[in-house]
């Protein structure tokens, strides 16, 4: 009612105006140089009245929004608060906004696991072996701006699709001596857009991140690191950690193998790694150098247990080109 009111009033003062318009230039041709003078200056009066009418009802709708505006902000603000634990995910990380868009879910279709992984190229996922099952299903684009879907799907390119994948489609590592390793490579039924964001590799003579040295970890875990009120974060959270010595029980589960050459951990207080964000990549200089496995179950993570992708370079670069 006030929109409509204020447009009324825009419309009445513009067809006033133009009125005046059409007066004066009656007036040029059947009035004295006097009375010509007079009207100008009343033309000029009720012209400068009307403008600041007009601007100053403005104003006041402006302001009634901003206060509206704040309230509502407010009014979120306590909402947080009264949260309590929850915390944006991971534990003590920020929203990732634009960032980690090769990111990927995976949720196993028999069982209750749930996982993250990131987007190779336009076939191949790396995830953590644990995240394997009959059947899992994948989803792309959970972390694009829905301005670049709109464009991309003008385009005939869709950003958020989901893929089912069978077992047979997933290769975890074995060494030599048959030994399974927590990570796993997913063979997609079908290329993604070429369009969607994927995060390279490092190049072959790789070392991993020495002691003390920032990466950068994210996931769409547990929003709360209690786990018995754990709910699926619905945005995307990243978070930095820093490379730091493994203790003796820090390693990927019992059914993995692993020693020092291909596990290293993170610790920074507060950050943390629950059930959801095992999979996930580790970045280090904008590239992939690690995949966390922590799989924690009772409680989250911290230190954060990954393996080292430049163990694996040659594994990765062979498995898919045999199965390509």
């Amino acid at each position: 009612m006030k929109s409509c009111f204020a447009l009324i009033l825009l419309l009445a003062g513009e067809f006033f105006l133009l009125q005046l318009h059409f007066i004066q230039i009656f007036i040029l041709k059947h009035f004295s140089m006097l009375r010509r003078k007079l009207f100008y200056l009343l033309c000029h009066c009720l012209r400068d009245a009307l403008k600041y009418l007009q601007i100053n009802y403005m104003q006041k709708q402006e302001l009634k929004l901003n206060l509206q505006v704040r309230r509502y902000l407010l009014f979120f603000r306590m909402s947080g608060a009264a949260s309590g634990a929850i915390v944006k995910r991971i534990v003590g990380g920020k929203s990732c906004r634009s960032e980690r868009q090769y990111h990927v879910e995976i949720h196993s279709v028999q069982g209750d696991k749930r996982c993250g992984g990131a987007l190779l190229n336009t076939r191949w996922v790396i995830t953590a072996s644990h995240c394997a099952g009959r059947l899992v299903k994948l989803k792309f684009g959970l972390n694009v701006s829905k301005l670049k879907k709109a464009k991309e799907f003008l385009k005939r390119n869709s950003l958020g699709t989901e893929q089912e994948i069978a077992d047979k489609q997933q290769f975890s590592f074995k060494d030599e001596e048959g030994r399974i390793h927590d990570i796993m490579l997913i063979k997609l039924n079908k290329d993604v857009s070429p369009e969607h964001p994927t995060i390279p590799l490092p190049h072959h003579e790789c070392e991993r991140p020495k002691l003390k040295q920032q990466v950068e970890v994210g996931g769409w875990g547990a929003t709360t690191a209690n786990m018995k009120k754990a709910k699926s974060s619905r945005k995307l959270s990243c978070a930095r950690t820093m490379i730091a010595a493994c203790g003796e029980n820090d390693k990927p589960g019992g059914k993995y193998y692993s020693d020092e050459s291909t596990t290293m951990c993170a610790f920074q207080p507060g950050v943390e790694a629950c059930f959801g964000d095992a999979g996930t990549a580790v970045e280090y200089n904008d590239l992939l150098y690690g995949i966390i496995v922590s799989n924690p179950v009772d409680k989250c993570a911290n230190p954060i247990v990954m393996l080292d992708t430049c163990h694996y370079l040659k594994w990765i670069e062979d498995t898919m080109r045999t199965h390509s």
